[in-house]
């Protein structure tokens, strides 16, 4: 799996992403979707915010300070079936249950491949249960938690100095 900490080092690939909030045992899925240029749509959600589950007038949107990382699956060889690629992310919001839900109308022929494809079904919902393709962690805007994070290291490790040079005065 690849890993990064910088958007502009994710591939843009074909894929089928989640985006993450919370940290450890309190980590769950935000949002699942599919796109052809990963890169440029990870950009959209967390940098320029301007995708539309950034801009929905919903009672529930994305708020990318939260986000705390990305996992991918990539499926180059749907680039041009669009109907399969959808089909997958259909299968991705079964397995990974994200809080927030895309454009929620999938498209007929979506629908007919998990009616008439069972082994298609199986094969997704395996591969969403395992390791992604790739990650992006991110640490998002800066939030209260993080703050506070930082700043009890730094007066550990300032504790630390003043007990080093005592020692050593």
């Amino acid at each position: 799996m690849d890993g990064y900490t910088d958007v502009s080092q994710v591939p843009n690939s074909v894929c089928i992403y989640a985006l993450y909030a919370g940290k450890g045992r309190n980590q769950y899925v935000v949002y699942v979707g599919k796109t052809k240029h990963l890169r440029k749509r990870i950009n959209e959600h967390l940098i320029a915010c301007d995708s539309s589950i950034n801009t929905a007038t919903a009672a529930a949107r994305l708020n990318p300070s939260q986000v705390t990382g990305v996992r991918w699956w990539k499926f180059e060889e749907y680039a041009d079936q669009p109907e399969r690629l959808e089909a997958a992310e259909l299968v991705a919001f079964n397995v990974l249950k994200p809080v927030l839900g895309s454009n929620g109308n999938p498209t007929k022929s979506a629908k007919a491949i998990l009616e008439k494809d069972t082994p298609f079904e199986t094969k997704m919902s395996q591969r969403f249960k395992s390791e992604p393709s790739g990650h992006l962690r991110w640490g998002g805007g800066v939030d209260l938690e993080n703050i506070l994070e930082r700043l009890s290291k730094v007066e550990s490790e300032l504790a630390q100095i003043k007990k080093t040079h005592t020692a050593s005065a």
